[in-house]
Order: C-alpha cells, then sequence, then structure tokens
C-alpha cells in the first residue's frame, strides 16, 4: 500500500517507526491530499 500511496506523491516523512506506533508515514499525492499512515499492529483475527 505504502508503495502505491508514494507513485507519483512527495513524501513528507519516510515510513518508519514512531514513538506512538512500529510504522508511521506520511505522503501528499498528486492532487495535494495529504495521507497518513500509522500501522499500530498485527490483526488478531
Amino acid at each position: 500500500m505504502w508503495d502505491k500511496l508514494c507513485d507519483g506523491a512527495a513524501v513528507v516523512v519516510p515510513m518508519g517507526p514512531a514513538g506512538w506506533a512500529p510504522a508511521y508515514g506520511m505522503v501528499r499525492d498528486r492532487f495535494g491530499v495529504v495521507w497518513v499512515l500509522d500501522v499500530l499492529g498485527e490483526h488478531a483475527g
């Protein structure tokens, strides 16, 4: 998913660990929409 969002977008914050999540990243897509991804952990279901 991250690679697809980065296609044609400007990476604002590269995907990596953050103090509140194992993975966090932010991109601005070609339409100017800012996408923020927080990965909280593995799905238990």
